[in-house]
């Protein structure tokens, strides 16, 4: 059988350097402030050689490739075609070097083609292909800090402390979550030591790592009860997240979180409600900021989606308020990119709205039986020196019989407009 290995299309076929140029500033523009685990000068020498030397060798860089389809996504400025045979390419390439022990050149390689797949292709081969990256991870011994080589894990010369463990736990966060998005498990390396890197300027990659020992909670393997998660929603909700991916990331573990409670049947308070609320307004505008951007990140769709099914599920003026703009903004989302996936998502949220309406329909239809048969009964004219608190509502509002004296009563007190049934029947026991 031949087991011969085919090459790609040479980057420098499909792009000139100029277009080389132009895809590297749009990806570290845009990619890298989120997933900063790139030397920029190494990517800019290697720009350099390749389209001044024109050596073969360097014609498949996996990393070249990964960049400049990242950066064709991020700004319309090739053809799809062109990105297409980017993105093939660098399967090629890494196929080929699966043969080899891995380095740190070919692990960045392959995180960019899952940050890739993440964003353009269907869970299950992009779940896979984030598996992959971390037995490749493990292989390269990227996952030890220097203190802990050992003959597994052997010296690596050459490689940034710094950029090994951001490499890292992007890779770690990829596949966290498109397993947990799938329901599948994650792979989970044993002897792991990496720590967390630090914090650079014009850059949240450690503030989106920071989320990661919340998300690990998560697991369906682990065994977690509801003070743990209402503790975990509460730390979450307390971070500060200013760019527009991060809230977005932010908002999708707060809505996991909220929806395991739920779950447990446990409601967060009031407080934390509103938190949440907060958060969702954030991240409806964030999610059309990137939109407006053409920054396709893979939550600019999902989190809507979630966003819409968690104000359905609270189910207070408050949160029915935001509706629109969530619809809005999927539509938005949905027009944009034109996927098969996203129409269904938006008749999806459509129709779930629809059943909420009928079901708030019903239960409006129970009421009105209920007045029908006992409704708001009319007094007699009461004498002239009643007081205010024993007069009737027709005396007070009117002469005609009508529920506007109880809109105007609730409207008068404020505690009653945010009157909650659930509330009232269980304070004895909270």
């Amino acid at each position: 059988m031949d087991l011969a290995v085919t090459t790609g299309t040479p980057i420098t076929d499909l792009l000139s350097a100029f277009d080389m140029e132009t895809l590297a500033l749009v990806y570290f523009e845009k990619v890298d402030p989120c997933y900063g685990f790139i030397d920029r000068q190494d990517v800019d020498r290697r720009i350099k050689r390749l389209w001044t030397t024109m050596n073969t060798n360097d014609k498949h860089d996996a990393v070249l490739y990964g960049i400049a389809a990242l950066g064709c996504l991020f700004s319309r400025c090739q053809s799809l075609e062109v990105e297409t045979r980017l993105v093939e390419a660098a399967r090629i390439e890494l196929e080929r070097k699966s043969r080899e022990v891995p380095d740190l050149s070919t692990v960045t390689a392959w995180v960019l083609r899952v940050a890739y797949l993440r964003m353009t292709e269907a869970p299950h081969p992009a779940w896979t292909a984030s598996c992959m990256l971390m037995h490749f991870v493990e292989a390269s011994g990227l996952h030890c800090e220097p203190a802990v080589e050992s003959a597994l894990n052997p010296p690596r010369s050459g490689v940034d402390d710094e950029l090994r463990r951001r490499l890292y736990g992007v890779a770690q966060h990829l596949n966290i979550w498109m397993s947990f998005d799938l329901g599948r498990s994650r792979v989970i390396l044993q002897n792991a030591t990496t720590i967390t890197p630090r914090q650079r300027p014009g850059d949240y990659t450690v503030e989106l790592l920071g989320l990661l020992p919340y998300s690990e909670m998560l697991d369906p393997g682990k065994s977690t009860d509801a003070d743990e998660l209402s503790l975990a929603l509460a730390k979450v909700l307390e971070r500060t997240h200013l760019e527009p991916p991060s809230i977005l990331a932010q908002c999708n573990l707060v809505l996991c979180l909220y929806r395991r409670l739920r779950a447990a049947n446990t409601v967060p308070r009031n407080a934390m409600m509103d938190q949440i609320l907060a958060l969702t307004g954030r991240s409806i505008r964030s999610a059309q900021t990137m939109l407006n951007a053409c920054c396709p990140w893979h939550h600019i769709a999902n989190v809507p989606f979630q966003i819409v099914c968690t104000l359905l599920a609270i189910d207070t003026p408050a949160s029915l308020a935001q509706l629109e703009d969530a619809m809005q903004t999927l539509e938005n989302v949905a027009t944009t990119y034109k996927t098969r996936s996203l129409q269904e998502a938006v008749q999806t949220a459509s129709l779930i709205i629809s059943l909420h309406q009928r079901r708030k329909e019903a239960d409006s239809a129970k009421l009105d039986s209920v007045l029908r048969r006992h409704p708001v009964a009319s007094a007699t004219k009461p004498s002239q020196n009643v007081s205010f608190a024993d007069a009737p509502p027709q005396q007070l509002f009117g002469s005609t019989v009508n529920s506007s004296w109880l809109d105007e009563t609730v409207a008068s007190i404020p505690y009653l407009q945010n009157f909650d049934i659930d509330d009232f029947l269980c304070n004895e026991f909270r």
